[in-house]
């Protein structure tokens, strides 16, 4: 810090050198000016944000804890304090968190909605719905309360109820960028393509500097089926902030979905490496060490315990296909109905009804794995409906699901809707597959989509 630099001229540099994602220069900025104005509290604040941009979250913990042991009469350390617990996966703790500051902060819709958010991934989806509900009545100008129940109205597959609210939102607080992503996302889920390009473009014009616009590029690439652009389109956000985890998640996802699985498991294991606690990157790995076969290493990935949290449902799903993989059918069956029975998020619950789908394939029972997809209209789910409707001799819906795939069919998938096409003379296709290639190449594309 220059010899008198006033307080004000201390923060805006700090803060101006994180949202550049030059983190070390900044985590310095602040730590000099902490010195400099110990109670200033926005700087402490600010030094346990940068600590987590970094991926350091036990550091960012601890100094939360500072932040709240120095300014016990402000909520926005705790709130700190609950998020990095979220990202640490301890979310009976977040939850606590936030819990103590809504009884302590009673004015402040901040720790209501951090609360409400940790019992959306907790899976409580009911109680999540309810506590936005009712933040959103008694503080009618935070737009993130309505923006987080329409959150978890796209988890509970309420689609349309949650684009109207999202745009709502937008017509309300029209320089918030949650709003716009949200409802981008929202229309990308409904399949709505050219509404989904136009509001991703929308976030990038109207937020240039904002995380959210550096990420959409990437978004945009692969809606347009394009997945090695958006690949560069990571790499190259990654280069211009090396801290952005959720670049470096995309780009590993991406890896895993384009089948370069030696890639992607570079790629998770460095993830890993810097975010130990961080349940989501252990499962996509698992999910590439099943596909390749090694489930002993899997499972050692993978909790055993009852599932709550979305995590924990993505786990469950791959111990499932780990039992279709060694034929264990029956057993597979029974874990997936019972999942199926269970699991809040709408998401997940399209991957076990196709998992479902795929272990009575396997059973030749055509007719229930068809019933199970009936209402489910994911990409995942029109594939196993070419081969269940094959098998039963009704040509015409399988068509019906091909024309689907034909208009809109994810990369990774496209070689198993030839294969089936071809198999069953549904087009003429030069390439021909074997049975058991189409069966391995199911469960394959099942795992790396999902987790």
């Amino acid at each position: 810090m220059e010899q008198g630099e006033t307080r004000e001229e201390a923060t805006v540099e700090a803060r101006i050198l994180r949202q550049k994602g030059r983190l070390a220069e900044a985590l310095d900025a602040y730590e000099r000016a902490i010195k400099d104005f110990p109670d200033e509290e926005t700087l402490w604040y600010g030094r346990a944000e940068v600590l987590r941009d970094m991926w350091r979250f036990e550091e960012a913990l601890k100094a939360y804890e500072e932040a709240i042991e120095r300014f016990p009469f402000k909520a926005f350390p705790r709130c700190g304090k609950g998020a990095v617990l979220k990202d640490l996966g301890r979310l009976d703790e977040a939850l606590k968190v936030y819990s103590n500051a809504c009884e302590l902060f009673t004015n402040d819709a901040v720790p209501r909605d951090g609360r409400a958010n940790i019992l959306k991934e907790m899976g409580r989806l009911k109680d999540a719905l309810a506590a936005y509900q009712e933040t959103s009545k008694a503080f009618p100008e935070d737009c993130i309360s309505r923006c987080g129940l329409a959150e978890v109205l796209r988890d509970m597959d309420q689609l349309e109820d949650a684009l109207e609210l999202y745009t709502h939102t937008i017509n309300a607080f029209p320089h918030n960028s949650v709003a716009y992503w949200g409802r981008a996302e929202t229309l990308g889920d409904m399949d709505r393509l050219e509404a989904a390009l136009a509001a991703y473009g929308e976030v990038i014009r109207r937020f240039p500097n904002n995380e959210f616009a550096q990420h959409a590029p990437a978004n945009i690439l692969k809606l347009l089926g394009k997945p090695e652009a958006a690949l560069q389109a990571y790499d190259q956000t990654i280069r211009d902030f090396p801290y952005d985890i959720f670049a470096w998640g995309g780009r590993a996802d991406l890896l895993k979905r384009l089948g370069r699985l030696p890639e992607a498991l570079q790629a998770y294991d460095y993830l890993i490496e810097r975010d130990p606690s961080r349940p989501s990157l252990k499962h996509a790995k698992a999910a590439i060490l099943i596909v390749l076969g090694e489930y002993a290493k899997a499972d050692e990935l993978l909790p055993s315990k009852h599932p709550e949290s979305r995590d924990d449902w993505i786990a469950d799903h791959g111990r499932g296909m780990i039992l279709i993989k060694l034929g264990k059918l029956d057993a597979a069956v029974e874990h997936f109905e019972k999942g199926l029975k269970l699991v809040p998020f709408a998401r997940e619950r399209k991957y076990f009804q196709s998992a479902l789908a795929m272990a009575r394939l396997r059973r030749h029972e055509y007719d229930k794995a068809a019933e199970s997809l009936i209402h489910t209209k994911e990409p995942m789910a029109e594939i196993l409906k070419i081969h269940a409707y094959s098998e039963l001799h009704r040509p015409d819906l399988a068509k019906q699901s091909l024309d689907v795939l034909e208009t809109s069919c994810p990369v990774i998938m496209i070689p198993l809707r030839d294969a089936l096409t071809a198999r069953y003379e549904l087009k003429t296709h030069a390439t021909q597959y074997e049975d058991s290639w189409i069966l391995e190449e199911e469960c394959r594309v099942a795992l790396l989509n999902a987790a």
